[in-house]
């Protein structure tokens, strides 16, 4: 019995040192920043002819970075403070450890945003951009398959989109891969979702970016949505046998013990 439990145990650990080697992070990194811009107009006198003066406007929140590897990061403005033309401003964005482990990989990100009524900012000029980033995730498996979501609810008038990017260089907040785009959410309640498969090898980070557009400095409307991207390895067809190979000897080695006794 002894000699089945040592070959249970060196299966498990070759089992566990191929797994480790497939997918998931190695000192992942959690990383969000808010950004908006939008322009004012404002009428002034130049020699006797009145003239409007448009002005570009930005505001940052920084980035945020998870500290001590939590898997969450967060961001909210203080009360009675506003952010930019948002009147208040929220965010949660979690990944691993707290999200996503062993063969998968995953981040989340969810907020709520509220406007309210800004005097001379130019209508359709307001846009709110959130973005949520993990570097130090890996994979050895080649083809790797993402899946990413969103739902929620939009405010009257304003236009949401969301976008998930890869980067196999490890950059955060990457964008040399363009994994899905949801183009214009702007119906209340929604729900998009979609999938697609990237070929990959060793460090990548991951990044979502939801947009938001306000249409005028007249609306007071809210928006509140939840955005999920992950990666599920699936060993390939070589892997799953090697895989297979440490049970196999675990089965040969109780058998045999069985069989003398």
């Amino acid at each position: 019995m002894r000699q089945a439990l040592t070959a249970a145990a060196a299966g498990m650990a070759l089992v566990w040192t191929f797994g480790a080697a497939l997918a998931g992070p190695i000192s992942p990194t959690l990383q969000f920043q808010a950004q908006e811009s939008w322009q004012t107009s404002s009428t002034t006198t130049i020699k006797g002819k009145k003239t409007t003066v448009i002005t570009d406007n930005s505001v940052s929140s920084g980035t945020i970075v998870g500290t001590a590897h939590t898997g969450r990061v967060q961001f909210s403005t203080a009360s009675g403070q506003s952010f930019g033309t948002f009147s208040s401003l929220s965010a949660i964005g979690l990944g691993y450890p707290l999200i996503g482990a062993g063969l998968d990989d995953e981040v989340d990100l969810s907020a709520q945003a509220s406007t309210g009524k800004v005097s001379n900012v130019v209508a359709g000029s307001a846009v709110l951009t959130l973005l949520l980033t993990e570097t130090g995730l890996t994979t050895n498996l080649g083809t790797l398959p993402f899946d990413a979501a969103i739902g929620g609810t939009v405010g009257k008038g304003m236009v949401l989109t969301y976008k998930t990017y890869v980067d196999p260089t490890d950059q955060p907040f990457g964008e040399s891969i363009l994994l899905t785009n949801s183009a214009s959410l702007n119906a209340s309640p929604f729900a998009w979702g979609s999938d697609v498969d990237k070929l990959l090898q060793g460090l990548f980070s991951v990044t979502e970016i939801v947009t938001i557009s306000v249409p005028s400095s007249s609306t007071t409307a809210g928006t509140s949505f939840d955005a999920s991207l992950s990666a599920t390895a699936v060993p390939e067809p070589g892997t799953v046998m090697m895989l297979g190979l440490p049970l196999t000897v675990i089965g040969v080695a109780v058998a045999r013990r069985k069989s003398a006794l």
